[in-house]
């Protein structure tokens, strides 16, 4: 697990937009996309740079999860559940789906156990949590 900032600075830039967190357009579900737009608009894009540069277990193809995505993946009750279990713990989790030009959308595990997106200005540091589709 590693920290990063969302954005180095509250600029007002843009690259997709979701407004709400159950939205269904690519902003809000599609990870990969979103990832790709964030660090072609600009290097200060820190935790989609991240991601996208990551290297591990011979693989180059992560991303920074959509809102959508990591909703999803920790509602999921069949396979690893180990590692879903690690993707909403009571600690902030970043995605890639800017909500406007100075917040995006996380994810965490209010005390009740419910999974909570909110949303958070884009220069707070939050854990990423990479991922890369499996074919």
């Amino acid at each position: 697990r590693i920290q990063r900032s969302f954005y180095t600075t509250n600029s007002g830039v843009t690259a997709g937009m979701c407004g709400n967190w159950a939205g269904t357009g690519n902003a809000c579900r599609d990870g990969v996309i979103n990832t790709q737009a964030l660090v072609a608009a600009s290097a200060n894009y820190r935790a989609a740079g991240y991601c996208d540069a990551l290297v591990q277990d011979g693989h180059d193809d992560w991303f920074l999860p959509a809102i959508g995505q990591i909703m999803f993946m920790t509602g999921v009750t069949t396979g690893d559940s180990s590692l879903l279990t690690t993707l909403a713990n009571s600690a902030y989790h970043a995605t890639s789906s800017e909500r406007d030009s100075s917040a995006y959308w996380e994810l965490y595990r209010a005390s009740n156990g419910n999974l909570v997106a909110t949303s958070n200005p884009k220069t707070t540091n939050r854990n990423l949590r990479c991922m890369r589709v499996l074919n």
